[in-house]
Formats: structure tokens, sequence, C-alpha cells
């Protein structure tokens, strides 16, 4: 096995990164643009996957999508998550 093959990470949580981007914000470009050739609008597609990026990278301020997942915990309703083993965010005081 040579050494030039084995990549070290620097950080064990650094996110696999597809050319400049993670596999979320890759999503966030090719699938607006996707449907923009789809629909004969390259350059709209192109243009709103470039707003779909700017938008998550602003939400996700540097950090995972993680983040995203602890926000909407807190600030949407509780019904909309089926989490069985964790109390609802709206449920401050607990009994006991």
């Amino acid at each position: 096995m040579d050494v030039k093959d084995t990549y070290i990470p620097q950080h064990l949580d650094l996110p696999t990164r597809y050319v400049f981007f993670t596999i979320d914000e890759l999503m966030a470009i090719v699938v607006p643009t996707f449907i923009g050739i789809m629909m004969s609008s390259f350059l709209g597609g192109l243009i709103g996957g470039g707003i779909a990026w700017m938008a998550l990278r602003r939400v996700k301020q540097g950090t995972s999508l993680s983040r995203i997942y602890d926000r909407a915990y807190w600030l949407l309703p509780s019904s909309l998550f089926n989490f069985k083993d964790m109390p609802g965010s709206d449920l401050r005081e607990m009994a006991g």
C-alpha cells in the first residue's frame, strides 16, 4: 500500500467533500439545476441552485446539518416529529 493512496483527515468530524461542497450543499445545487434543465431553463436552474446553496450555508452557519435538525426540533411544533423516546419540545417542565 502506497503512502500517497492513504488519506488521513486532519479532524475526525470533517465532512466528506465533493469538489468544494459537502453532499447536502451539492444536492442543493444539483437538484434545482436539474429541474431547470428539464424545464429548458439551465440558467434559471443554476441561479436557483446558487440561491439554495447560499440559503443552506446561511442556515448551517459553518456547522453540520445536525444544527438544522436541532433548530427544527425546538422551533417547530412537536406534532411534526414522531420521536418515540423524546418528550415534545413544548413540554418545559417534567413531572416528578
